[in-house]
């Protein structure tokens, strides 16, 4: 397999995003949750590897790093998809040495594998639906499971933060989710 130029673009918004969690997060588990994402991202690309695909961009800014590929079946986007959640998950095997690391891996692969685009859990369901469905029905689907689990998922953050005593934490979470999966438009017309 040839070896192609990949270029790397960082964002000056990941640049604050960088500092501001210098500022607020400890640093061990800062180390450990930038750990769980190079390895999360080492999945993906390995997947992309053993499936002989090239990668033409890393790219990162403030929702995290995607990675720009082409040419990808529906099985080896599923597979591609899934081997970032699925290899921070074998983090948990550190547990005993890097307790903190296997945290960030366990709650980000949870986090990653939740059914909203662009996050891996909503790529997966849509690879999973346009095997069966259209792409205009897939699309309106997915634009209704984001609603619903924005809503579902704000109001759980509301209830955590009257009951729980969890203060403004909840919130900003959800508020964050939101900002992070809101690239998904409604669509105007009519679906062929």
């Amino acid at each position: 397999m040839p070896v192609s130029r990949v270029s790397l673009e960082i964002t000056p918004q990941a640049y604050v995003a960088a500092a501001i969690m210098l500022i607020v997060i400890p640093l061990d588990w800062l180390l450990a949750w930038i750990t769980a994402i190079v390895v999360h991202e080492c999945c993906h690309c390995f997947a992309l590897m053993i499936c002989g695909k090239n990668i033409d961009r890393f790219r990162i800014d403030i929702h995290g790093m995607q990675i720009h590929t082409t040419n990808l079946t529906q099985w080896e986007q599923l597979f591609c998809t899934f081997a970032g959640p699925g290899g921070a998950l074998l983090l948990l095997l550190v547990s005993g040495i890097w307790p903190k690391l296997a945290i960030c891996g366990f709650l980000q692969s949870i986090y990653n594998c939740l059914p909203l685009l662009p996050l891996d859990g909503g790529k997966i369901l849509r690879c999973l639906l346009s095997m069966f469905l259209s792409d205009g029905t897939v699309r309106v689907i997915m634009l209704y499971i984001s609603r619903v689990f924005q809503i579902v998922f704000f109001l759980l953050c509301l209830v955590s933060m009257m009951f729980l005593n969890m203060g403004a934490l909840p919130l900003v979470f959800a508020v964050c989710l939101w900002v992070r999966t809101a690239q998904i438009k409604i669509p105007c017309k009519s679906m062929p």
